[in-house]
C-alpha cells in the first residue's frame, strides 16, 4: 500500500496547474513506484533547501513560490530519484555529492522524466509555462 502525501501552501497552484502537477506525480510513481511519499509545496525556501530538498526523513520540500509549473516538475522529479535511490537502490545521498553519481543520475533522469512527460502530454503545454 502506497501512502501519498502532498501539502501545498496555500494559492501557489491555479486549478488547472494542480491537474497537471497530479498527473505528473501520477507518472513519476509509475515510472519510480517509491512507497510513503511526502511532497510539501513551499512558497519560500525553507531550511537548507535551494530549489527542492528531501530530507532524510523521505520528505520532499519544492519551493513553488514564483517559478514556472516547469520548473516546479523538474524538481518534484529530481527529489522523486533521490528518493528512489534510497527506498529502491538502498543508496545514500550525502550534500557532497556535487557532480557524483547520485546527483546526476538525479539531474539526468529529471530531464529526461519530464520531457516524456511533455510529449505524452501536449494537452498541458500552455501550463506548464505559467
Amino acid at each position: 500500500v502506497v501512502n501519498l502525501n502532498f501539502k501545498s501552501d496555500e494559492g501557489l497552484f491555479t486549478e488547472d496547474q494542480l491537474e497537471v502537477l497530479n498527473t505528473f506525480i501520477e507518472y513519476l510513481h509509475r515510472e519510480i513506484p517509491i512507497e510513503d511519499v511526502n511532497v510539501k509545496f513551499v512558497k519560500e525556501r525553507e531550511g537548507n533547501m535551494t530549489t527542492g530538498v528531501r530530507e532524510p526523513s523521505g520528505e520532499m520540500r519544492i519551493l513553488s513560490g514564483g517559478r514556472m509549473l516547469l520548473d516546479v516538475l523538474r524538481t518534484v522529479a529530481h527529489e522523486w530519484v533521490h528518493e528512489g535511490q534510497h527506498q529502491i537502490l538502498g543508496w545514500k545521498s550525502t550534500a557532497d555529492d556535487i557532480g557524483g553519481p547520485l546527483e546526476n543520475q538525479a539531474n539526468s533522469l529529471a530531464g529526461v522524466y519530464l520531457k516524456k512527460f511533455q510529449v505524452n502530454h501536449p494537452e498541458f503545454m500552455k501550463i506548464l509555462y505559467k
